[in-house]
């Protein structure tokens, strides 16, 4: 498991370093949250930001060693929580259910357009956020092993966390099947049905639209945003839900190299999503690129606000000169 420190530390911290990126262009320009779209794109990068902060922390994923607190409190929730990779969990299956809702999103504003105002209207969203949370929350409390925190019983001992087997026999392998299945299997087939029938009818309106309806490219655009991550969140938590099932059924086994390389690519999601959105978004990839050569030690030549409804389209560089360096922006 040493192995995966100098593997998952990379990972994390390009994924916090992305994500920041995306969550500051929308604090920069607000005006994008008026598009329900972006309100779900602004949670995943939420949750993919805490997902990569959670993996620095996290005991065999960084270089932290396996520390207890021995405060009664914050060893509860750390047992509760980062030992055994609750949180981590949980936070994928926040993401699942974020891409659900931001799918049933797309797929409203292609196939019930009449409706989709009023199923999105701005005092619905808050609500919709708060039951991403409770769902990924909820269904990850479904498990077979409960970690309960142990204090030290002398200046000798440490505090540790103790793993309590909730269900025995056939009953674990029962239990894991439900839980993987409330958080993922569920939510993914409902996300690959509705994109089925949202392609669908985008085929048919544009037989009947071709190249007439400038709104109805914008939509295409943002559902093949949403679509790709929503496809590469199942294909990076596919093999790690499998994997679970078979642990628990006694036909594979925790910490070998298969299923260090799921937890890997679990990792990996959080570090492509900031990348999907540059692919398909211009607003993404003009502001992750100027985040990206701040960092790098570039200032900006001009600060430039981006807004939904800006036209045209940009070229940037990064440029260096002896005495400063400059990012620039260039309207073709």
């Amino acid at each position: 498991m040493t192995y995966m420190k100098f593997i998952a530390t990379p990972i994390a911290s390009l994924a916090i370093l992305s994500n920041i990126c995306v969550v500051i262009l929308f604090l920069r320009n607000t005006i994008w949250l008026k598009k329900p779209y972006n309100v779900f794109i602004l949670s995943l990068a939420f949750t993919d930001l805490t997902t990569g902060i959670v993996m620095i922390i996290a005991p065999g994923l960084s270089f932290k060693p396996t520390t207890v607190p021995d405060n009664l409190f914050f060893g509860r929730l750390y047992c509760q929580t980062i030992a055994g990779y609750w949180l981590f969990f949980a936070l994928g299956a926040v993401s699942v259910y974020t891409c659900l809702l931001l799918t049933i999103e797309r797929w409203t504003a292609i196939c019930r357009p009449l409706k989709y105002r009023m199923r999105f209207a701005n005092k619905h969203l808050i609500k919709y956020l708060v039951l991403i949370w409770i769902l990924g929350f909820g269904t990850s409390r479904i498990g077979t092993v409960e970690r309960t925190y142990q204090a030290k019983t002398s200046n000798m001992t440490a505090a540790k966390c103790i793993g309590t087997p909730l269900v025995e026999g056939d009953f674990i392998g029962l239990m894991t099947v439900l839980s993987v299945s409330l958080k993922f299997f569920i939510p993914s087939g409902i996300i690959l049905v509705l994109y089925a029938c949202a392609v669908r009818k985008i085929i048919q309106t544009g037989k009947q639209f071709h190249g007439q309806n400038k709104r109805q490219q914008v939509i295409i655009n943002v559902t093949k945003m949403a679509a790709t991550a929503s496809l590469v969140l199942i294909a990076c938590w596919l093999p790690s839900q499998i994997n679970l099932i078979l642990v628990k059924y006694g036909k594979a086994k925790l910490f070998s190299h298969f299923h260090n390389s799921t937890i890997v690519l679990v990792s990996m999601n959080s570090t492509l999503n900031p990348f999907i959105y540059a692919l398909w978004g211009r607003q993404f990839r003009i502001g992750i690129k100027s985040g990206l050569c701040r960092c790098i030690g570039h200032t900006t030549k001009s600060d430039v606000t981006l807004n939904s409804g800006q036209e045209g389209s940009y070229e940037l560089s990064c440029t260096s000169g002896q005495n400063n360096n400059a990012f620039e922006i260039s309207n073709m």
